[in-house]
C-alpha cells in the first residue's frame, strides 16, 4: 500500500508541470508548431541540434503533410541565425515558420544552453567596497533566467554564495538554473572585494569627481543602459554644497563609442568635469573575448623584467594593435599602437614606464576585437 502511494505521489507532481507556450504559425487549415519558443539561445562551441517541429492539418492527417526543415546555424561562431520549417499539405496550401537561434559567447554576463539563458544582469567582473562595520554589505544582483520551453516559475536557481563582503579578497559567485528536464546553465561573475575601489578620478584644486568605473566600460546592444552614478567629493564643503550633473549620449539599441560627463561645481563656482567611455557593442560586430579563443598567449606571466611578449594568429585582421594596461584602480599606465606581428611575437617593454609591483589589467584592442588578461609584475 505504501508503493502504490508513493507512485501516485510522483505522477501528480510530473502533471504539475506545465510547460509554456510555444510558438506556432498557421495558413489556413495548416499549422507549424515550433514546439519551442520563438527564440532560442545555444552555446557557442556545442554542437547545435534543433528541436524538431511538427505540421498539422484540420483537413488532413499528419502523413499526408510535407515537412521541410533548413538551418543556417553555427555552432562555431556568435550571432542571430535561422531555423526554417516549411509544410504544404495536398491542395498546395503552405505556411512557412521560422525560430530564432542565438549562437552566444560567455560574455558580459550572458550565458547559455540549449533551450536556457542566463543573464547575470551585471558585467562578469563586479567590484564591492569591503564590509567591515557592518553596514556595507554585498548584496548580489540576482540573475534572470530565460527558457523556450518552460515558464520560469518552473526553474530552479542556487548560488553557491562564495562571496565573504568582510575579506579582501577576489571571489568567483556561480549560479546554476535547473529546468525540470534537468537541463543546467550556469554563470559566473567575479566579485573583488577591496578595501580601496577603483576607477577614474578628476581632480581641480579641492574639488574631484569619482567616476567609480574604468574610464572605459562596455555594454551590450539592446538593454536599457543606466549610467552608473558618479560621486562628487569636497575638501573644503560637504556633499550638500557640491551640486553635480550628469549629461549622456548613450544610444543602447546602436553599436558605438559614447560617453557619459558628469560636471561638479561647489559654493565658490570650482568646477571640474570627469567623463567616461560607453561601448555599445553586439555580439556580431564587437567581440570580448577570452584571449584562447584567437590562440593568444601573453608571456611570462608574471612579468619580472620589464618585458614580455604576445603571440597570437592572423585570422584577425591586418593592421595595428592597441595595447594598454591598466592598475588596480583603473587608471591607464600604459598605452602604445604596434604593427600585426601576424602569427609572429610581439614584444612589449614596460622599462621606461617604471611600473610598480602589483596586478594589472592588459586590453589589446585591434579593430572590432578586444582581448583582456590580467598580469602580475614582480
Amino acid at each position: 500500500m505504501k508503493n502504490i502511494f508513493t507512485l501516485v505521489l510522483i505522477i501528480t507532481l510530473a502533471a504539475s508541470t506545465v510547460k509554456a507556450q510555444t510558438f506556432t504559425c498557421t495558413t489556413g487549415t495548416l499549422t507549424i508548431n515550433l514546439n519551442t519558443m520563438e527564440k532560442v539561445y545555444h552555446k557557442k562551441g556545442i554542437k547545435y541540434a534543433p528541436v524538431p517541429a511538427t505540421a498539422t492539418s484540420t483537413l488532413y492527417p499528419s502523413n499526408e503533410i510535407t515537412l521541410t526543415y533548413s538551418s543556417d546555424v553555427d555552432g562555431d561562431f556568435t550571432g542571430m541565425y535561422f531555423d526554417t520549417y516549411t509544410a504544404k499539405d495536398k491542395d498546395g496550401l503552405t505556411v512557412v515558420c521560422k525560430r530564432i537561434v542565438y549562437v552566444l559567447l560567455n560574455v558580459t554576463g550572458d550565458c547559455a544552453n540549449g533551450t536556457m539563458r542566463m543573464e547575470l544582469n551585471t558585467n562578469d567582473t563586479v567590484w564591492h567596497k569591503t564590509n567591515k562595520d557592518g553596514l556595507n554589505p554585498y548584496i548580489p544582483v540576482l540573475p534572470t533566467v530565460y527558457s523556450s520551453v518552460y515558464d520560469n516559475s518552473q526553474i530552479t536557481v542556487k548560488s553557491n554564495n562564495a562571496v565573504k563582503d568582510y575579506m579582501d579578497r577576489t571571489y568567483i559567485e556561480c549560479y546554476t538554473a535547473t529546468d525540470p528536464d534537468g537541463l543546467k546553465v550556469e554563470c559566473c561573475r567575479v566579485v573583488i572585494v577591496r578595501d580601496e575601489l577603483p576607477g577614474k578620478k578628476c581632480e581641480n584644486g579641492t574639488l574631484r569627481i569619482d567616476l567609480r568605473t574604468p574610464d572605459t566600460v562596455y555594454h551590450l546592444i539592446n538593454k536599457t543602459y543606466n549610467p552608473f552614478p558618479a560621486k562628487a567629493i569636497s575638501t573644503k564643503f560637504d556633499s550638500t554644497k557640491v551640486q553635480l550633473t550628469k549629461i549622456s549620449n548613450v544610444n543602447a539599441f546602436k553599436v558605438g563609442s559614447y560617453t557619459d560627463c558628469f560636471t561638479a561645481i561647489d559654493m565658490d563656482a570650482l568646477k571640474v568635469e570627469c567623463c567616461r567611455t560607453v561601448i555599445v557593442y553586439d555580439t556580431t560586430t564587437t567581440k570580448i573575448i577570452k584571449l584562447a579563443d584567437y590562440n593568444v598567449s601573453v608571456y611570462p606571466n608574471p612579468i619580472k623584467d620589464g618585458e614580455f611578449m604576445i603571440k597570437y594568429n592572423n585570422s584577425i585582421s591586418s593592421g595595428y594593435i592597441d595595447v594598454s594596461i591598466y592598475d588596480i584602480q583603473g587608471r591607464e599606465v600604459f598605452s602604445n599602437s604596434y604593427p600585426n606581428p601576424g602569427n609572429s611575437e610581439l614584444k612589449i617593454s614596460l622599462k621606461e614606464n617604471m611600473l610598480d609591483k602589483g596586478v594589472y589589467t592588459l586590453k589589446l584592442k585591434q579593430g572590432p576585437v578586444f582581448f583582456n588578461r590580467i598580469i602580475a609584475i614582480q
